[in-house]
């Protein structure tokens, strides 16, 4: 069983390489280089950083009764148009506390 009529030919790259010549001439290869000093980017190609510029946000998680839970989601519908999200809300009784806890009651 020999090889089929149709098989594939494979290139002869021994005759492709021997024909090759470096573009740089070899004077250029002997004598080193200084090595480069490394610089900083400059300004405009810096990339501009995907961090948040304003404060960072994080996420609570809380497990309530339910009856609690309901009256915090009263509390957070301010009128018949507008709705606290569950952060504005939280910060609005922070700051009541911490302003209530510093004035002490007579």
């Amino acid at each position: 069983m020999g090889t089929p009529a149709n098989a594939p030919k494979t290139l002869d790259l021994d005759g492709l390489l021997d024909d090759f010549e470096p573009r740089v001439k070899p004077q250029a290869l002997a004598t080193p280089a200084a090595p480069a000093k490394p610089r900083a980017p400059q300004r405009e190609t810096v990339f501009p950083s995907r961090e948040p510029k304003g404060p960072r946000h994080v996420q609570v998680n809380c497990y309530l009764r339910s009856d609690v839970g309901e009256r915090f989601k009263a509390f957070l519908q301010r009128d018949e148009y507008t709705k606290w999200n569950y952060g504005q809300a939280i910060e609005f009784l922070l700051d009541f506390h911490e302003k209530h806890k510093k004035t002490p009651k007579a």
